[in-house]
């Protein structure tokens, strides 16, 4: 079986995070898209939506995909800036058009809006419920957190919006799950019982340490949210809740011994991403994009270019084995005694402008397991449908 045989038999499902929008009405200081003051270069060339020109090659190449491979199953994420600043009639099309495309096709489709719930209206949920979106938000679990971390563009927080937004959804009956970053240690407790007095019962929580730049700050905050995050594990555990969704990459799978998911984290081949920008370039993953890895661009536009599967598994194969090139002598994953559990984690967190060294999170990755280990397994032993709990770190 050729290499390129090989990664057409991994490229399935395929998941397209759709950056509709280049617009945002909120400013989170780690945003790596805009940045604090909204204006950040890669954003700037950009136009505000995505056309319905590029949104149909972006239909009709998925389509031909599923026709010419082995795919069965695409997701699309629809991304941004906020997917909600796009007039709601164009995002109404948008969706409409899949059954142009995909209707007499054997192809799964699924959609994921992923949002900062601060625009969420009852237009926008009928939207949801007539196209069956899951809907993933953002919120950075207690209040007085969240607004300091995810203000809007005047510095007004936007914990009460969102906690609207919830109550909405809760009321339509309609599936979410939320994201909450957690840029230093805190009470995630707290966070917790917070996020489930306003009717959370599904969240992601996502480590975002290298928001700290000062090395002895970060491996001194990686032991205290490594231990937050055991007695975390350790309250669910007592309560027989089931809550977590996520908090470091690649334990499932290890620990839970479940199937792999669409990310293809900790393996060196960040393939099974593919991000679509507003003008219809093609990239990898948005976490490489972020993380400023020369070789993002695949050299692909949708509107440009004639885009095949050919020549874009092609494009990625080139891409995977730059990848490879670049790994750095002196990373010690293979041995060190959690190195099958992460893999060495998400590729966009080893990059340091030169090569994919120790992973930025390396330090608390270590702590985390120890501390978790016995809270995980213990927990999995005791409750078997607890298959959900996956821990994993994302820029998320």
């Amino acid at each position: 079986m050729s290499l390129l045989d090989g990664f057409r038999r991994r490229f399935a499902p395929a998941t397209f995070i759709t950056k509709i929008s280049n617009i945002c009405n909120l400013a989170c200081p780690y945003c790596y898209w805009f940045g604090r003051d909204g204006i950040d270069a890669r954003a700037r060339g950009y136009p505000a939506y995505m056309a319905m020109g590029t949104i149909r090659r972006l239909y009709g190449f998925v389509a031909g995909v599923a026709v010419e491979s082995p795919l069965s199953h695409a997701n699309f994420i629809w991304h941004g800036g906020e997917p909600l600043c796009v007039p709601h009639e164009m995002f109404r099309q948008t969706l409409k058009l899949q059954e142009e495309y995909f209707g007499e096709i054997n192809l799964r489709i699924d959609n994921l809006l992923q949002t900062n719930a601060t625009l969420l209206d009852e237009r926008w949920l009928d939207l949801i419920e007539e196209f069956h979106l899951d809907v993933g938000l953002s919120i950075d679990g207690q209040q007085q957190v969240n607004d300091l971390s995810r203000p809007d563009s005047r510095g007004d927080g936007s914990y009460e919006r969102i906690a609207r937004a919830i109550e909405l959804l809760r009321a339509r009956r309609l599936k979410f799950g939320v994201y909450v970053t957690v840029g230093r240690a805190r009470d995630l407790v707290e966070a917790v019982d917070e996020l489930m007095s306003i009717g959370v019962d599904r969240a992601g929580f996502h480590c975002h340490l290298n928001l700290l730049s000062n090395r002895d700050a970060l491996e001194s905050e990686s032991l205290a949210m490594a231990a937050e995050f055991s007695r975390l594990m350790r309250v669910i555990r007592e309560r027989k809740i089931l809550f977590i969704e996520s908090t470091i990459s690649g334990i499932r799978r290890q620990f839970c011994r479940s199937a792999k998911g669409t990310c293809s984290i900790g393996e060196k081949r960040c393939h099974n991403f593919i991000t679509v920008m507003p003008n219809g370039d093609l990239e990898l993953c948005e976490n490489l994009v972020a993380c400023h890895y020369p070789e993002t661009s695949l050299g692909m536009n949708l509107v440009r270019d004639r885009v095949d599967y050919r020549t874009l598994t092609e494009k990625m194969e080139a891409r995977v084995r730059d990848i490879d090139s670049r790994q750095a002598p002196n990373v010690s994953c293979s041995k060190c005694e959690y190195g099958d559990v992460c893999g060495g984690g998400c590729m966009a967190l080893r990059w340091d402008g030169e090569a994919f060294s120790e992973n930025v999170h390396c330090s608390v990755y270590k702590s985390l397991f120890r501390e978790v280990e016995s809270e995980l397994e213990g927990l999995l032993d005791e409750s078997p449908s607890v298959q959900s709990v996956h821990v994993g770190s994302a820029e998320g």
